[in-house]
């Protein structure tokens, strides 16, 4: 991922702050598309770059981040999906996946079960990857959310019924 990382491109914000006009056209071309007029976007950098401070010491920035609805707003978006993923379940479920997989179906070696994880992971992000661009991030984050739930419930009454023997219905459904 690291070397990967390395022939990305920079934003073009940071290029256009830093002298670098080229390479902020070039940047944005390679974001937008080369078929997306960019001129404009582009101007919008520039203006946005020229208007600013030269130097901001931290503290500024800090107060500047807070004070401003326009920086304020995303922080607080961020950081309440960040606490809903947090309180859904997701990280309890990475943390325990192979134990998990082991008491659903005994019959997968435990480094199975994590290679079963990960592709599961890199199958809905691959799938994703094309709705991004054309559904809501609203839309699809809504979805996500609830697929999650759905599953995670069904998990959970698989796993109850498992060890109570109750509900055989959910038992038969076993792999």
């Amino acid at each position: 991922m690291v070397i990967c990382l390395m022939f990305y491109w920079d934003s073009p914000y940071w290029y256009a702050s830093s002298g670098m006009e080229k390479h902020a056209k070039e940047a944005l071309k390679q974001f937008r598309g080369s078929e997306s007029n960019n001129d404009e976007e582009m101007s919008e950098i520039l203006q946005s770059v020229k208007n600013e401070p030269d130097k901001m010491s931290f503290s500024e920035g800090f107060k500047k981040s807070f004070s401003n609805r326009k920086y304020f707003e995303p922080f607080i978006v961020l950081n309440v999906l960040f606490l809903l993923k947090l309180l859904s379940g997701k990280f309890a479920i990475d943390f325990n996946a192979v134990e998990i997989i082991q008491k659903v179906s005994s019959q997968f070696d435990e480094h199975i079960s994590a290679i079963i994880m990960a592709s599961i992971y890199l199958i809905g992000s691959l799938l994703f990857i094309p709705l991004v661009k054309r559904v809501a991030r609203k839309t699809l984050i809504i979805s996500s959310a609830f697929v999650m739930g759905v599953s995670l419930l069904m998990l959970g009454l698989y796993l109850y019924s498992k060890s109570h023997n109750s509900l055989q219905v959910l038992q038969d459904l076993s792999l």
